[in-house]
């Protein structure tokens, strides 16, 4: 969208909730699992790098650091891993 227009405002709103919003879930997981356990779990090592690379992005605005903003859209797999069947099929394809 274009800066400074609706879709664009639109757009950010959403981007800032739903960080917001799995920063949220990934830190009641880290607290109800403690550390071994999530740091054993790759699903939640996933959402700790992803939901840390969108804060980074919302916070910081360097030259180069945009390229990293590409990891947000890897949000939608962390949609899938909730479902076990739909877990299964991304397990089996990445191992």
């Amino acid at each position: 969208p274009v800066d400074a227009s609706f879709e664009s405002d639109l757009f950010n709103t959403f981007d800032s909730f739903f960080t917001h919003l799995f920063g949220v879930e990934l830190a009641v997981n880290l607290f109800s699992n403690w550390f071994w356990d999530f740091v054993s779990d790759g699903w939640s090592v996933f959402d700790l790098i992803v939901v840390t690379v969108s804060y980074a992005s919302m916070f910081f605005d360097a030259p180069g650091f945009s390229h990293l903003r590409l990891m947000r859209a890897f949000r939608v797999m962390r949609l899938f891993g909730r479902l076990q069947s739909l877990r299964q099929i991304i397990n089996s394809l990445t191992s």
